[in-house]
């Protein structure tokens, strides 16, 4: 007989429909919430206590719900805290230092992380389920929790009305890069899959026909000899040590490696966000010598002309590598990238250039839907309703309250 804990650490609308979703058709269950979710925020979410305090009222009347409280004591580590402070802060170099405030309040979320560790070893549970697994509230949990129950993690999903549920870390692309192979070979994928030319043709107009495609328009007049595109640093910087190589380390290999060539190096757009990205693109120049130019992640250089413009392309963690590999150029992508994957698998696995670049569509779209649920019509309805109210209230309300820099 299974016992699930369901972790309640984020009171946006989606997680919170995800998971009454779960546990409508669970006879033994506990949607167990920490009492630092309601007091403070985790990265995604800025809801005011009295938000919460209302989802948190009426979810008590249709759910079984449980609050644990804090526990006193130290932490094993910090990696959740500083995973959420640089995903919230967009800052690559956020420290404890420079943001004290934001760094408490999700020392105190990886505090209560502990205590609801404790609750749910000790209390019989069979299986739990969280949301992410790396961030402050969750990672402790993860690492802890007893070998013997078996760890679920949801995730926000890419198609409206649905959330995604997986059997391994959201982040961990070994396991997801299998899965997907596997669905590919067996068959099983099928109906899911982007076969029929239509849709392979409708995933290859808004890849190469996106945002970024529009809005950096400018041509470069220069060929470059080395292209190498970074990722979006902050997002990578706060997964720490989950991947081997940093933007840093990826662009200075790639430099030394092509010393006396003409490289540019293209900072990924979200990076504008960056309240580092000065200090960034400076350690950038100090570690990538030669005849190097860097474009700054407001440049108007468009990265399809780029990458037609260079004799190589070097990509790290980013999807423009599937976009490359669509405009006919097979770039160097870093080894533990679930892109650099699928296009190694596509390489070796078919001959032929446009039977490559459908194959390689098809195991994108097998990733974007894996493990993807539709809502419960019921379900989907209420969050119809209610997500424009929780977005007024978090984009125009409750933002104000998001911790400043220190």
């Amino acid at each position: 007989m299974k016992k699930i804990a369901f972790i309640l650490t984020d009171f946006r609308v989606e997680l919170i429909a995800a998971i009454i979703h779960l546990s409508r058709d669970s006879s033994d269950y506990e949607i167990v919430i920490p009492e630092s979710a309601i007091k403070s925020n985790e990265y995604g979410s800025f809801s005011s206590r009295i938000i919460k305090k209302m989802k948190l009222h009426v979810l008590g009347y249709i759910r079984r719900v449980v609050i644990v409280k804090t526990k006193a004591g130290g932490l094993p580590n910090d990696f959740g805290v500083m995973s959420s402070l640089i995903s919230h802060t967009r800052d690559t170099h956020a420290s404890k230092e420079k943001y004290p405030q934001t760094y408490g309040a999700f020392e105190e979320n990886a505090r209560c992380s502990i205590a609801v560790t404790d609750y749910v070893n000790q209390g019989g549970f069979t299986d739990v389920v969280i949301y992410n697994g790396r961030l402050s509230s969750t990672s402790l949990i993860v690492g802890n929790v007893s070998p013997a129950i078996k760890t679920w993690f949801t995730e926000v999903a890419n198609l409206p009305f649905h959330f995604s549920i997986y059997d391994f870390p959201c982040f961990a692309w070994v396991s997801l890069f299998e899965r997907v192979i596997s669905m590919h070979e067996s068959g099983t994928g099928k109906s899911i899959s982007f076969v029929n030319r239509r849709l392979r043709e409708g995933f290859r107009r808004r890849k190469l026909d996106n945002f970024f495609a529009k809005q950096y328009s400018s041509s470069t007049i220069l060929k470059y000899e080395v292209s190498i595109f970074l990722s979006s640093s902050h997002e990578f910087a706060s997964l720490g040590g989950l991947i081997r190589k940093s933007d840093l380390e990826f662009a200075e290999e790639v430099c030394k490696r092509n010393f006396g060539s003409k490289i540019a190096i293209r900072l990924h757009p979200n990076q504008v966000q960056d309240p580092s990205v000065l200090e960034f693109i400076s350690e950038l120049k100090k570690k990538c010598k030669g005849d190097v130019e860097i474009l700054h992640p407001s440049s108007p250089v468009n990265s399809y002309n780029l990458i037609l413009q260079s004799r190589s392309v070097f990509v790290n963690h980013s999807s423009i590598s599937v976009d490359a590999f669509l405009l006919g150029v097979t770039p160097s992508v870093s080894e533990d990238s679930l892109f650099g994957m699928f296009i190694n698998y596509v390489t070796r696995t078919v001959q032929g250039g446009e039977a490559q670049k459908d194959l390689l569509i098809e195991l994108c779209c097998l990733a974007e839907e894996f493990g993807q649920v539709p809502l419960h019509p019921f379900y989907a309805f209420a969050y119809r309703l209610l997500l424009p109210f929780d977005r007024l209230v978090t984009e125009y309300v409750d933002v104000a309250r998001r911790p400043k820099l220190k």
